[in-house]
């Protein structure tokens, strides 16, 4: 039951730090360069885990933390700054 909570405790936090980088602060930006690929990776293992099996409320509300984090990141990023190199010819969304 503690691990399940310390889950959703984490991902309550990892949200706020992310969340709060886009200020401008280096030290978050540090902080939120760190989270981000244990974040992908968390959020990788729930849906390998949640295909297989029932998972943990908690463990889904944490998903959704991560998810919140990485929209409001996302959304913070401004609409010149929005390319994917990736595509055929650079788009911007």
């Amino acid at each position: 039951m503690e691990s399940t909570q310390t889950v959703l405790t984490a991902a309550h936090c990892a949200k706020t730090i992310i969340l709060a980088s886009s200020h401008g602060s280096v030290i978050l930006h540090q902080c939120t360069k760190r989270l981000i690929p244990v974040s992908i990776e968390f959020m990788a293992k729930m849906m390998e885990v949640s295909s297989d099996r029932l998972v943990p409320e908690s463990a889904s509300s944490a998903f959704g933390e991560i998810w919140k984090a990485f929209l409001g990141l996302f959304n913070s990023v401004g609409t010149s700054k929005r390319m994917f190199p990736f595509l055929s010819s650079a788009v911007l969304i």
